[in-house]
């Protein structure tokens, strides 16, 4: 946080815009989930781009920022929440999503492992004499987190877990956008789910376009 400050003050400074230390740490937790390089594009933008008016220096405010960050679309901003739901998605898909879906991860045993000698498993012996194999306290098993229901219905949208595996290069930033864009507009979709639901697939007046609009939905949701 304090790195995202500094550069924040360094930027208001070579602007000469006039921005309190408060406010700066407003921003600063605003811009929390960007990464270090949008926060460095989106700020060099501020100072190549805002210009003074009227013999006033120019301003440095987070809605400019966040534009410069790619996270405004048309006319639609992209909340911060979308942000964090962005790398939480990729952080899960990398770590249980390899199958196409969310799985336990096995960490694979230790090289070394006195215990096991990289086998995974220890041979025990009970008192009547029985051997058993029971895992290696080195072999680590985690269970997938819960995940929020607006992120699910998100990547379902999107296609599923294996949307957000090992995204090519070429792909992450319009994957990112895409996922974005789809989150910040759930609310929106669900109340128009609902109200198809509620009517059904039938032909009532005015919900033709709708139905139509939201049937490529119906499959997965169903």
């Amino acid at each position: 946080m304090g790195r995202i400050v500094k550069s924040l003050g360094d930027t208001a400074s070579a602007m000469g815009a006039e921005v309190t230390p408060g406010g700066l740490r407003v921003m600063a937790a605003d811009l929390y989930h960007l990464s270090d390089r949008q926060i460095a594009e989106a700020l060099a933008r501020c100072r190549r781009e805002l210009k003074s008016s009227n013999g006033f220096a120019p301003k440095l405010v987070l809605g400019d920022i966040l534009a410069f960050a790619g996270l405004v679309m048309g006319d639609e901003a992209v909340s911060i929440d979308a942000v964090g739901a962005w790398d939480a998605v990729v952080g899960v898909a990398a770590r249980f999503g390899a199958t196409g879906e969310l799985r336990r991860h096995v960490e694979p045993p230790l090289p070394d492992c006195p215990q096991c000698h990289a086998t995974g498993t220890v041979l025990r012996q009970d008192e009547q004499g029985h051997n058993w194999a029971s895992p290696c306290p080195c072999k680590v098993v985690t269970e997938p987190p819960a995940i929020p229901q607006r992120i699910l219905d998100t990547v379902a949208r999107m296609g599923g877990w294996s949307m957000f595996y090992d995204i090519p290069t070429s792909a992450y930033p319009f994957r990112r956008r895409d996922f974005m864009a789809e989150y910040s507009r759930w609310e929106k979709v669900e109340t128009q789910l609902e109200t198809w639901r509620a009517l059904g697939s039938g032909s009532a007046p005015g919900m033709t376009g709708l139905a139509s609009e939201l049937a490529k939905y119906r499959k997965r949701l169903e």
